[in-house]
This record gives C-alpha cells, structure tokens and sequence, in this order.
C-alpha cells in the first residue's frame, strides 16, 4: 500500500501472530471443492491462507500449497491476532524524527 510506507509494522504484534502460526497443529484435513473455498474465507491465491475461524469448535481454516495441491486444514490456533486491516499492523505510537 502505497500511502503505508512511511509507516513502521508493529513488529512484536507480527512476531506473535507468526508464532502462533508455526505452533499451530493441523487437526483435521478438510475436502473442499475449491469453487466453496470462499464459504470458510480462503478465496486469495497464495502459498498459505488464513481463513475464518471454526463453528462449533476451536480452531480456524487454513489452506495450504502442498505440492501442487491447495489443501484445506482445521488448525489449532484461532490467531487471535489477525486481521485483515493494515493499519491493525502498524506501530501505533510512531514518533519519528
């Protein structure tokens, strides 16, 4: 984002969120048809996604490059932490001179 690069991450906040990330198990394999890959929030193309957070249990959906294969998981974690608004990754008390 263009008008963001000035602008300092809030780098413990992303440690934290990358953390949480690599500790997180994968629970339960998933069979999804990619055209319903949208129902659970995982749409983007990427090497991983993050999607929406579990009903009925813990944990949240993530999809996953394997080979060639784009494979949806149940992981542990819920990433309390993420979000999909930037300014939400940003310091917030950035004071530079």
């Amino acid at each position: 984002m263009q008008e963001r690069l000035d602008d300092l991450a809030d780098l413990p906040k992303i440690s934290r969120f990358i953390e949480a990330l690599v500790d997180a198990d994968k629970l339960e394999r998933k069979n999804f048809k990619p055209e319903n890959f949208h129902r659970v929030g995982l749409a983007d193309q990427a090497t991983i996604w993050i999607g929406a957070t579990a009903k009925n249990r813990s944990g949240r959906y993530a999809r996953i490059l394997e080979g060639e294969e784009r494979v949806v998981w149940l992981i542990s974690s819920n990433l309390e932490e993420l979000s999909a608004n930037p300014a939400d990754w940003l310091q917030k008390d950035q004071d530079i001179r």
